[in-house]
């Protein structure tokens, strides 16, 4: 538990250095795609790719109307 891992090119996690399965792992843009495909509205997204996982970490997330916004572009080539 708490050691390093590994990002596989095929989104799964090794535990450094071994053939040992970790986990997996999506991009976020992925994510986003993925969810929007399957019928999730905009704000269904947000709250499960953005808000769940802040509020799980700690971090205090508010979107309101009017409140100053940072946007960022993600891409599949990086």
């Amino acid at each position: 538990m708490g050691g390093e891992v590994e990002l596989r090119a095929d989104g799964r996690l090794h535990v450094a250095g071994t053939p040992y399965l970790a986990g997996a792992a999506l991009p976020l843009a992925a994510a986003l795609g993925t969810l929007a495909r399957a019928g999730f509205s905009r704000a269904e997204v947000v709250r499960l790719v953005l808000t769940n996982p802040a509020t799980i970490a700690g971090i205090e997330v508010g979107l309101e109307p009017g409140a100053r916004a940072v946007f960022c572009q993600a891409s599949a080539a990086g």
